[in-house]
């Protein structure tokens, strides 16, 4: 994300356009610091977090949708 679309998404959550829960710049809001600092790093992969916790909701890391988890884990397994 660049500055720019940093500032972008600050704006619509202050007037009110985009939820606090769909609004990427607060995603790690509540993140231990220890745990940010691994991801800055590049010590952990958020990517692939993010993908295990589609797949762990029976999500389809393609669209979104729901495909249950014998699904998910076949497209998980795809693209990892």
């Amino acid at each position: 994300m660049t500055q720019d679309q940093f500032k972008d998404f600050q704006q619509a959550a202050q007037k009110g356009e985009v939820p606090d829960a769909q609004n990427p710049i607060f995603l790690f809001s509540s993140t231990n610091s220890a745990l940010l600092l691994q991801l800055a790093k590049g010590e952990l992969d958020a990517r692939a977090l993010a993908c295990i916790e589609m797949m762990n909701r029976g999500l389809s890391v393609i669209d979104g949708s729901y495909v249950g988890f014998a699904k998910a884990e076949e497209l998980f397994n795809s693209i990892l």
